[in-house]
């Protein structure tokens, strides 16, 4: 027992002389610039939606790579529903944030927010 617990205690202590019981970092630790992902809240029946669309689209074009738009038709809006005989792209996860605080209380269609963060009204891009 003694010969193991003694074998155990120098490997630990040649780990550690040698470096590899140090920590690795596998990304970086300094700044960088970051992507930004838009999530927008659209409806079937919103007149304004086409020119948020465009918007989102010149996000997407002046920022190549670094930006990406993902859309969602939540259930708990009325611009929602589709017309008879079309498609539902209606689903249920947006729901939660197609709500206070992420999109204000009026909920307007288009909506929407960046990297989920929760803006206040002093906050600048």
């Amino acid at each position: 027992m003694k010969k193991i617990t003694y074998l155990v205690f120098i490997t630990v202590i040649s780990c550690f002389i040698t470096g590899n019981g140090k920590a690795q970092n596998y990304v970086s630790t300094e700044p960088l610039n970051k992507n930004t992902i838009l999530e927008e809240f659209t409806g079937v029946q919103c007149s304004n939606c086409p020119a948020g669309h465009q918007v989102a689209a010149s996000i997407l074009q002046n920022n190549p790579g670094r930006a990406f738009v993902i859309c969602y038709h939540p259930y708990n809006s009325s611009y929602t529903a589709p017309y008879p005989g079309n498609p539902d792209f209606r689903r249920t996860y947006p729901n939660a944030f197609y709500t206070v605080p992420y999109c204000g209380s009026s909920r307007f269609m288009p909506s929407a927010f960046i990297n989920r963060r929760i803006w206040s009204n002093g906050d600048r891009l």
